[in-house]
């Protein structure tokens, strides 16, 4: 009985399948076919990605021309300590008692004066400390006025041509004015809570107040020396008048309508 020989590609067909010529053509045209599929999908991938990616280009694109294309901000203001002196010049009005006590001597002209500044500045944010002497002549005698105020400045976005930037002032004033001699008589006791003998002597009138003001200075931070000008009001309310070293409370309390000039100058050591 002679064996049966059997071709090993009937037993294994899936492992042998190469070896048939129309079955590795049939496996190179797969190959192409899967490696055109796989070229088509890359593709795809990559006009996507770029597709997702392209409005953010242009949206960082578009933020950028707009940053490109603004205008430089102003300048922060200056930061540091300043000391200053100043002119000033102004004429209070006064009502309530106070008006009675002085309208007995004369009318009150324009006062001039001369103080002293101390501040600190923190960009557009500033702090000043002001002591002030000034003349205070009402009818024909010759007195004097003492201030002091504690002020707050604030430095908004606005300037003047370009060349002068703007302040606003607000603070805590306390006035004062003396000097005055009364003959007897002449002072008005009505407006003291007091009684006694007919007052007189020297007299004086003591307040404290509000200032609100809008000031111009030069623009820029590291000038050593700089002019500043404000236009101010101080409305101040006194409550008690002075004679002869002491003190009377007002019936009536008085005020007083101070709108004022200066000039200053000032020097910055250190502004940066």
């Amino acid at each position: 009985m002679r064996p049966r020989i059997t071709d090993a590609s009937d037993q294994h067909p899936f492992l042998c399948q190469e070896s048939r010529p129309e079955t590795r053509a049939a496996g190179r045209g797969a190959a192409r076919l899967l490696a055109c599929l796989l070229a088509m999908s890359a593709g795809f991938a990559g006009a996507a990605g770029a597709a997702a990616q392209s409005p953010n280009d242009s949206g960082l694109t578009q933020r950028a021309a707009p940053e490109a294309n603004a205008p430089a901000q102003a300048p922060s203001g200056p930061r540091g300590p300043r000391l200053g002196v100043e002119l000033t010049w102004g004429r209070p009005f006064f009502g309530g008692d106070v008006a009675r006590i002085w309208d007995r001597i004369g009318s009150v002209g324009i006062i001039q004066g001369i103080g002293v500044r101390l501040g600190y500045d923190f960009g557009r944010l500033g702090i000043t400390l002001t002591g002030e002497l000034s003349e205070f002549d009402p009818g024909d005698q010759t007195g004097g006025g003492l201030g002091f105020a504690a002020l707050l400045h604030w430095r908004p976005r606005l300037s003047i041509g370009g060349r002068f930037g703007s302040r606003i002032t607000a603070g805590y004033v306390r006035q004062a004015y003396g000097g005055i001699d009364f003959e007897p008589g002449q002072f008005p006791t009505e407006v003291v809570r007091a009684s006694g003998p007919d007052p007189a002597g020297n007299v004086s009138a003591l307040g404290d107040g509000v200032r609100l003001g809008f000031g111009l200075e030069p623009l820029g931070t590291r000038s050593l020396l700089r002019v500043v000008a404000d236009a101010s009001v101080d409305a101040v309310t006194f409550r008690e008048a002075g004679l002869e070293g002491s003190a009377y409370s007002l019936r009536d309390p008085g005020w007083s309508f101070h709108p004022r000039l200066s000039v200053a100058l000032e020097l910055r050591p250190f502004s940066r």
